[in-house]
């Protein structure tokens, strides 16, 4: 798999030069501009966990990591000040799926608010247009490259595993269509991910 350069190294390292990031999507750059913009490197050619949430503060210790959720959380902290509107929101969230690692980052499980439901804002059947389904198709077509990096993620502390195994943005979304609760907590079937899906998802 293929990781923004900017996302590997210290968890303050990550935040300082996401930071630029977010500067310039409220300067008016826009979020397809800054996704191309980036240098991707690989996850094979560079040790360290791939990281969703935290990071315990120890982690550092353990050297350089890909830490993922650090960019979607500051846009998430910026439309909490009031910076980042809900159709930008949208931009940012629509063209993240269309990556890979975008798709990661929106996967974190610090950055589960990017899929919760509100509803103050839509119906339950305009949050499942706007934001269950895009994901889901997200991971349908990129599931199997992210999963295949295998016991290399972590929520925040030294302890890998593989993504399905961790708390993640993809299970709050399953779970609030109905997906079982010992379905989200089990193992993967052989089928993968297309096996848990409800059918109406698939069509």
């Amino acid at each position: 798999m293929y990781i923004p350069a900017i996302f590997f190294g210290s968890s303050k390292e990550v935040r300082d030069r996401c930071k630029g990031l977010v500067k310039q999507f409220l300067k008016g750059t826009s979020w397809q501009e800054i996704m191309n913009a980036q240098e991707l490197i690989s996850t094979q050619d560079h040790p360290g966990l791939i990281v969703l949430h935290g990071p315990d503060r120890m982690m550092d210790s353990y050297g350089s990591h890909f830490h993922c959720y650090r960019l979607w959380e500051q846009l998430k902290e910026q439309q909490y000040k009031g910076n980042v509107t809900w159709d930008m929101e949208d931009e940012i969230f629509n063209t993240s799926l269309q990556a890979d690692w975008g798709l990661l980052g929106l996967l974190a499980l610090r950055n589960e608010p990017w899929v919760w439901y509100r509803e103050n804002l839509y119906s339950v059947e305009d949050w499942t247009t706007r934001r269950c389904i895009p994901i889901i198709s997200a991971c349908l077509r990129y599931w199997n490259g992210i999963y295949a990096e295998g016991n290399r993620f972590s929520n925040g502390s030294a302890t890998a595993n593989n993504l399905w195994a961790l708390p993640n943005s993809l299970k709050y979304v399953l779970a609030n269509l109905g997906v079982p609760l010992p379905v989200l907590q089990s193992p993967l079937p052989e089928g993968g991910l297309q096996a848990i899906l409800p059918p109406e998802l698939l069509a």
